[in-house]
């Protein structure tokens, strides 16, 4: 039977695939009659093994029969019938062949007497071989030396035991690994401790040393916040077109690091701040430019060390783990994302409480010197692991892909709908099952419509200029992209909410002692947000979620949009709480008498501000997280790392929407002199009723978010979303339809 006219599915059938090398140089070998048994009988993997070890046990007979073989044996030509050869019987070589001859010594029986048995075997099978072991020995140096196969196989994805059977074992990783762990964690979790103990008690510092009015300084660090997120795009962006992750977490770290040790210096240099308040005339002097310059270009400098740090961090630990001829690849990956995120969440307890409380008691140059010295150290276990990484090379970014497929369509405005037949051609790659774009945004197809190949188009069908051609699954991309903006849009209000820096300030008004010896910093009440959202992430995924799962069939528990939906409304419950609490706060300080000293401390107990706190921290578990799976069950597989950046861009632009709102109600509110609602002095404002107002728009928030629902729910089945949709082989899944 010839070789060739066998259906592949009859050769390693449980092993490779046909179109492996293996079987294509196999079935050449065979078909040269260079291979020693029948390739049609090899139906499985063990088949495989054992003829491969029959294999081995010739080669070395051969090689070791060859080293002690007499070099005085003359080698005629193989059909010289003066030679005699060796071999078994039933086979049907009756002489080696010519290649490689000087391996035919093996099998040239030099004395018939001496070297074969009565019934023809040889008496010493390492003095004498057979003619098919010569062969085989030939046939796999053959195989091995072709470079050929050794090229495809680096090219494909083959599993180890494939590669045993090729004959070689794959190289040992040196770099990466558990071992680059402790600097990878150490330096992430540092960095967090540093900047998540600075956030809390900042407006205290801005107003108390920095005089700043309490608008002024909420602005200012709802800024900060914005650019920390902000640049996390830019970072991500930079590391992963240009600079590589190792890099810009190096660059992040000394940014950092300059930033906090600039901000100690405001702390600890007596000509970087204004003078104290004159007690008796109740006058601040606010701050000049020569001390304000220092003070904002620290948070610029974080902010950007917080950029390059916090999207790159993760991915380049994963970078280390990756390996995938390991087949525990997943859980070693697994195992990674425990510890790192468990050590983040540390970070951020360890600094809402021990940084905050040194900063209440030891002052702001110890409280900021501890974070400074924390970053030196970050830095410094990053750059010590260096040679233990796997640092991988920057690539094409996706982002970049987006902005290409918006300046092709402009370029091509002139191309006008319904296209013309010589417009009909659009430019996709090879692999792709996608002919032409969907009818969504169609203004944007024509950045993929080939208007003239020999000018647009390379040899190998690639676009010559990406900035003026794009494919289809560039398009394709973006329009995900665009169809979850609106729902990406109904986290805006919640983050504001969130963000809100006048916790601290009510929790410095009020008693703040949980024991007549021990007092809570005022910094520390946002805690109660993070430990809420911990609690209820394990209740709900170790307890809620299957009981969900029982009753609901949803192999989820709750769908994204349903948990999105809750956040939203546990974020009005919790300004609605806020505002009745600020309403008992502004009555207390009036029957007080206080209402006109802003250092004072009501008789009333702090403990009223945790059920608004643990609202919004219940809030955003809900909704972010719910946010996060929206968008990666939506997105193909190759824009999984968007939602992450789509996140991160919703609380950069929440931040800058928080401030512009915060300085539109302080200038309606204090109009013709009076007391704004945002004072100073919280006891002559009415913080009560800008909570109201946020109450309010999250309620109009989650009637936006009802309506943004109706795009991404099919006629009547409200549980659409809330199974992933299998992705098309072209890697894109479609949206669903409004």
């Amino acid at each position: 039977m010839n070789p060739a006219t066998v259906a592949p599915q009859q050769h390693l059938s449980n092993s490779l695939c046909y179109s492996h090398p293996l079987y294509s140089y196999l079935l050449e070998l065979e078909a040269s009659g260079l291979l020693p048994w029948p390739l049609v009988q090899i139906n499985s993997r063990k088949e495989m093994e054992r003829k491969m070890q029959s294999c081995y046990r010739d080669i070395l007979a051969a090689l070791l029969f060859f080293l002690a073989s007499p070099f005085y044996i003359k080698l005629l030509s193989s059909s010289s019938t003066e030679m005699l050869y060796h071999h078994k019987n039933g086979s049907t070589l009756v002489f080696p062949s010519e290649k490689m001859r000087f391996l035919n010594k093996a099998c040239i029986i030099h004395d018939p007497e001496q070297d074969l048995t009565p019934d023809g075997r040889a008496k010493n099978p390492w003095n004498l071989c057979t003619v098919d072991q010569v062969e085989d020995l030939k046939a796999l140096l053959k195989f091995y030396s072709s470079k050929k196969l050794l090229m495809e196989a680096e090219e494909m994805d083959i599993n180890p035991e494939e590669e045993s059977l090729l004959g070689h074992s794959p190289p040992r990783r040196t770099k990466g690994g558990l071992k680059t762990m402790p600097f990878i964690i150490v330096n992430e979790a540092f960095e967090r401790l540093a900047s998540q103990g600075l956030m809390p008690n900042m407006i205290l510092y801005l107003t108390r040393i920095y005089h700043f009015q309490t608008v002024t300084a909420s602005s200012i660090l709802f800024v900060w916040s914005a650019l920390s997120n902000g640049l996390a795009l830019f970072g991500a962006f930079l590391s992963h077109s240009y600079l590589g992750r190792f890099r810009i977490i190096f660059l992040g770290s000394f940014s950092s690091l300059l930033g906090m040790i600039l901000l100690w210096l405001t702390a600890v240099v007596p000509q970087l701040q204004p003078l104290s308040c004159d007690q008796l005339k109740h006058k601040c002097s606010a701050p000049n430019g020569a001390q304000i310059i220092p003070l904002l270009s620290s948070f610029f400098l974080m902010s950007v060390g917080a950029g390059c740090i916090r999207p790159c961090s993760v991915a380049f630990g994963a970078d280390q783990f990756d390996n995938k001829q390991n087949p525990n690849n997943d859980r070693v990956l697994e195992s990674y994302f425990n510890w790192y995120y468990a050590s983040t969440g540390i970070s951020t307890v360890l600094a809402m409480t021990v940084i905050v409380y040194i900063q209440d008691h030891l002052g702001w140059s110890v409280g900021f010197g501890i974070p400074a010295i924390l970053m030196v150290f970050s830095a410094l276990m990053f750059l010590i692991g260096s040679s233990l990484y796997i640092k991988a090379k920057p690539s094409e970014s996706l982002f970049t892909g987006f902005f290409q497929v918006l300046v092709a369509a402009f370029r091509k405005r002139e191309i006008q709908y319904p296209l013309d037949e010589e417009y009909k051609c659009y430019h996709r790659t090879r692999q792709s099952k996608l002919l032409s774009p969907t009818e969504e945004f169609r203004c944007l197809n024509k950045a993929c419509v080939v208007q003239d190949p020999d000018t647009e188009l390379t040899s190998d069908g690639l676009a010559s200029n990406p900035w003026r051609l794009c494919s289809v699954e560039q398009l394709e991309s973006l329009k995900a992209l665009l169809k979850v903006i609106p729902m990406w849009s109904t986290g805006l209000v919640l983050i504001v909410t969130i963000d809100q820096g006048f916790l601290t300030l009510q929790a410095n008004s009020m008693d703040r002692h949980l024991f007549s010896n021990f007092e809570i910093p005022a910094g520390s009440f946002s805690l109660f947000m993070i430990i809420t959202l911990t609690i209820w992430v394990a209740f709900y995924d170790r307890v809620l979620a299957p009981l969900l799962v029982r009753y609901t069939g949803n192999p989820q528990g709750l769908s994204p949009i349903v948990r999105m939906g809750m956040g939203l409304i546990m974020s009005f419950i919790a300004m609605v709480l806020a505002g009745v609490v600020e309403s008992i706060r502004l009555k207390k300080a009036v029957e007080e008498g206080v209402e006109d000293d802003p250092d004072a401390v009501l008789d009333m107990s702090a403990m009223w501000l945790v059920p608004q706190t643990v609202c919004i921290g219940l809030a955003e578990a809900l909704n972010a997280i719910g946010q996060i799976q929206f968008f990666y069950m939506l997105f193909p597989k190759s824009m999984s790392s968007v939602g992450v950046a789509m996140f991160t861009s919703e609380m950069a632009l929440a931040s800058l929407i928080g401030s512009l709102l915060v300085n539109i109600i302080n200038s309606i509110t204090s109009h013709g002199g009076k007391a704004s609602w945002l004072a100073s002095n919280l006891n002559e404002g009415h913080l009560d009723y800008y909570y109201w107002l946020l109450g309010f728009l999250n309620l109009i928030n989650f009637f936006y978010f009802l309506f943004c629902c109706r795009f991404y729910k099919s006629h009547h089945n409200s549980n659409m979303l809330s199974k992933k949709v299998p992705e098309k082989e072209s890697g894109y899944t479609p949206l669903p339809s409004a």
